[in-house]
């Protein structure tokens, strides 16, 4: 049986895990009407989140996707990068409350580099610092579609601005910047 009107389905705090991630990441293969999924605090982890992201790079509907609260790693970060490269629909991405490192930065910078579909990342609360903040700002320069992004509850000092001051003299689309409760 399949679903075909289906656009928008929350399965937050439902404990589904990678293995719910999987089942999910097939869906979104042939699913040819979602267009919103909401998967926060689900304990997905790295692989549930690359089975997601394998799903995206087919999935020609979905536009609305959040991630928040699923400690998704490095590993999670760099999925969701790969899967910006292939899929030119998702327009917003909520990866809040999901601590990446520098590399998990950088690999995502390189999916922003290349995307021209999402406006909207929140990567708030993510322990991002200085270093992370600047390497995101390197893809940023590239971008021409992210209008918003959500840097809000990180570590983000004096150098990670400056990073982001550069990077608004060359970004035409970037609106706003959330750094509210920065250090």
């Amino acid at each position: 049986m399949q679903i075909k009107t289906l656009a928008s389905i929350d399965l937050s705090r439902d404990n589904i895990g990678a293995e719910g991630c999987k089942a999910l990441g097939e869906c979104l293969k042939r699913n040819s009407s979602l267009t919103r999924i909401k998967l926060s605090e689900n304990r997905v982890g790295g692989d549930g989140c690359k089975a997601i992201s394998e799903g995206l790079k087919i999935n020609k509907t979905l536009t609305h996707r959040s991630f928040s609260g699923n400690r998704v790693g490095d590993e999670g970060y760099e999925a969701l990068a790969e899967g910006l490269l292939c899929n030119q629909f998702l327009a917003s991405a909520d990866l809040s409350y999901n601590p990446v490192s520098v590399d998990g930065c950088k690999a995502l910078a390189e999916g922003l580099k290349c995307n021209y579909t999402l406006t909207s990342i929140d990567l708030s609360g993510a322990c991002i610092d200085d270093e992370g903040c600047t390497a995101l700002a390197e893809g940023l320069k590239e971008n021409t579609a992210l209008a918003l992004i959500n840097l809000a509850d990180n570590a983000v000092g004096a150098d990670g601005c400056r990073a982001l001051a550069e990077t608004l003299k060359c970004n035409k689309s970037l609106t706003s910047i959330g750094l509210y409760g920065e250090l």
